[in-house]
C-alpha cells in the first residue's frame, strides 16, 4: 500500500473511532462489607458526573444505610431504591436500572448494600443484564472500595472470582487508612489484580471534622462548597474542593468514564460462574 493510501486509510479509521458513540455506564459502588467508605465514594463519583454534566440518575441499594439517597434526595423523590435479592421472584428488580437507562439514554450509578454478591449473582443469573447492555452499548463497571485490611481484601477476592470475568473492577484504595502493607504484599491479592487487569486509584481521605459535618448536615458535595458554620469556613470549602479534584482526577484515569473512547468488556452470555 502506497503512502498516499496509507494516510487514507488512517484518517478513515479515525474518522470511525471519532463516530462511535461513548458508552452509558453503570456503575457499581461496593466494598463487600460495610465500613470501608462505599458511600463515601458513592456520593463523590455521583457528583462528579454531575459537575461534568453527563446525564446521570442514581439508586439506593442499600436500604439499611441509605445516606446515598439521604443526601442526594432526587434520588429518593425518584423512587430510584433498589432491593437485591437472592430470592428468585424478587431477583429482578435491579431490572429497573437497566431499563432507565436505556430508555432515557443515562449514565447510572448505584450504591450496593454489603454483603450483596450473592444477590448480585441471582440477577445476573435470572434476568439478561450482561446481553442488553453490550447490545445496547452500556458498560458495566464495579468501582470495589478497600481498606488494605485482610477481611477486605478477602470482599475483593470474592467479587473478582464472580464477577471479574463479567464486569471491569477499578480498586478503589481508601486512603484514610494508612497501614497497606498487607494489601500490596499479599500475593492472592495482587495476582488476581493482575489476572483481571484491574485498575487502581486512591481514594483521598477527608479530614474527620470536614466529614462528620457533611453528614451531620446531610450536605451535598456541591453545597459543601459553599456551607459556612461553626467549625466550617473558607478553609474547610477549599479542602473540599481539592478533595474533589483529586478524586475526578483519579477516576478519569481509569477511563471508565463517558466520552472516553471505552471498549465495551465484559461476556455477553448473561452468566456468572
Amino acid at each position: 500500500m502506497n503512502s498516499r493510501n496509507s494516510q487514507a486509510t488512517k484518517q478513515q479509521s479515525s474518522a470511525v473511532n471519532l463516530a462511535l458513540p461513548s458508552p452509558l455506564f453503570i456503575n457499581f459502588s461496593t466494598g463487600g462489607k460495610g465500613g470501608v467508605g462505599k458511600s463515601f465514594f458513592v456520593r463523590l463519583l455521583y457528583q462528579y458526573y454531575l459537575d461534568q454534566g453527563f446525564p446521570v440518575e442514581g439508586f439506593e441499594g442499600d436500604v439499611r444505610t441509605p445516606d446515598f439517597a439521604g443526601i442526594y434526595q432526587e434520588i429518593r423523590k425518584a423512587g430510584n431504591g433498589i432491593h437485591f435479592s437472592e430470592d428468585e421472584n424478587q431477583a429482578t428488580a435491579p431490572n429497573m436500572i437497566l431499563n432507565t437507562v436505556i430508555k432515557r439514554k443515562v449514565n447510572a450509578v448505584v450504591n450496593l448494600p454489603a454483603a450483596v454478591d450473592l444477590a448480585f449473582e441471582k440477577w445476573l443469573e435470572v434476568s439478561p443484564v450482561l446481553d442488553l447492555s453490550q447490545a445496547n452499548g452500556i458498560q458495566l463497571v464495579k468501582w470495589f472500595v478497600v481498606t488494605g485490611e485482610y477481611d477486605s481484601a478477602q470482599c475483593l477476592h470474592v467479587s473478582l472470582k464472580l464477577f471479574g470475568h463479567l464486569i471491569p473492577h477499578v480498586i478503589v484504595k481508601n486512603r484514610k487508612l494508612k497501614d497497606w502493607s498487607y494489601f500490596d504484599s499479599d500475593q492472592d491479592t495482587q495476582a488476581l489484580i493482575r489476572e483481571h487487569n484491574c485498575k487502581v486509584i486512591d481514594l483521598p481521605s477527608l479530614n474527620v471534622l470536614i466529614a462528620g459535618t457533611i453528614l451531620r448536615k446531610r450536605l451535598r458535595y456541591d453545597e459543601a462548597l459553599s456551607y459556612q458554620g461553626e467549625n466550617y469556613e473558607v478553609t474547610e470549602q477549599s479542602t473540599v474542593r481539592s478533595l474533589l479534584r483529586s478524586t475526578y482526577q483519579a477516576i478519569e484515569s481509569t477511563g471508565f468514564v463517558p466520552n472516553s473512547n471505552v471498549v465495551i468488556s465484559g461476556s455477553g452470555n448473561g452468566k456468572s460462574n
